[in-house]
């Protein structure tokens, strides 16, 4: 569920508690629970990048030549403004399954993913020519 949705569901009482990265303007429109459920791992960044580029980007360790490179995230995602602050190259699309697809296709260069998301994602989305 997109987080416009969860915060839709949350303020029509059709749920009760949501899962989401803070950031200040979600503080002061919801009431934080400071839990680290995934104890800081959801912070932890690794790209999903078509795999005949994993050779070349294995070699890329600047984080300028990363921010030469398009990112793709959801608008609403809170390190989608982080990566914009600090000067990476964001698209954004609320069509989920279109990140996949678009990285896959070469119209993004790379989705920045949690440690702990892509395994089950990539095995969802089945794009063959997939990296992390």
């Amino acid at each position: 569920m997109v987080y416009k949705r969860k915060l839709r569901s949350l303020n029509q009482g059709e749920l009760d508690v949501i899962w989401a990265m803070t950031s200040k303007q979600r503080e002061q429109e919801l009431l934080p629970i400071r839990v680290p459920i995934f104890k800081g791992l959801i912070g932890y960044r690794i790209m999903v990048i078509q795999d005949t580029k994993q050779q070349d980007l294995t070699h890329i360790l600047s984080t300028q030549q990363i921010k030469a490179m398009v990112a793709i995230q959801g608008p609403d995602w809170a390190d989608t403004d982080i990566l914009r602050a600090n000067g990476f190259k964001v698209q954004t699309s609320d069509w989920y399954n279109g990140f996949y697809r678009g990285v896959s296709k070469g119209f993004y260069d790379y989705l920045p993913k949690s440690i702990l998301e892509p395994w089950a994602e990539m095995r969802r989305f089945r794009f063959n020519n997939l990296a992390y």
